[in-house]
């Protein structure tokens, strides 16, 4: 009887030992490193007319470079697509942020970010609204003017997919973008 228990007993062991390996994943390798939020400002052509899209984002930051969280932006005030109509639009369009930051340690660095969502236009003359949806790839430089802030300045373009407005091109809504941002938050470790 002392025999089989004893036998059990590292047959146990073993078989613990076996199981308590783990498996090397993208995640394994992701530690939680800070987390931030901020403001974009967002200065783009709409149509034939500029506007201004002003926006918040807030996400988690993983092994001092990646950067997950959500963002939107909504333009401030009425924009025309075209100098030959009336018709005012509104915008607003939120969605994932993915980002990267390679050596986000050093004051100055470069920033690139995708956000993948969805929005919606609307015409305040005809009260119409249709949803869409937004890709934006941007790449900028990012200051870390002190441990808790940053500021960075870059560009990129929105791009806009299923609009069903008869009267207007989703390639009115697709332009290219110049943004600043303000970013605070706190990143700990290296």
């Amino acid at each position: 009887m002392k025999k089989t228990i004893l036998l059990a007993f590292i047959a146990l062991m073993i078989s613990a030992t076996a199981f308590g390996q783990k498996d090397e994943t993208l995640f394994n390798k992701l530690k939680f490193t800070g987390a931030w939020g901020g403001s974009a400002t967002n200065f783009a052509q709409v149509g034939e007319n500029y506007t201004t899209l002003i926006g918040s984002y807030g996400g988690l930051e993983f092994s001092k470079n990646i950067f997950i969280g959500f963002g939107s932006l909504t333009s401030v005030g009425d924009f025309f697509l075209d100098n030959t109509s009336n018709d005012r639009y509104r915008m607003s369009y939120s969605g994932l942020l993915l980002g990267y930051s390679p050596k986000a340690y050093k004051s100055l660095h470069l920033q690139t970010n995708l956000m993948v969502g969805s929005g919606s236009l609307r015409n305040l003359e005809s009260n119409e609204s249709d949803d869409f949806i937004a890709v934006q790839p941007y790449v900028g430089v990012e200051l870390n003017v002190v441990r808790w802030m940053r500021i960075g300045i870059g560009g990129g373009y929105r791009a806009v997919f299923d609009n069903d407005l008869p009267a207007i091109q989703t390639s009115s809504l697709s332009n290219a973008f110049a943004e600043v941002r303000f970013k605070f938050g706190w990143s700990w470790g290296r």
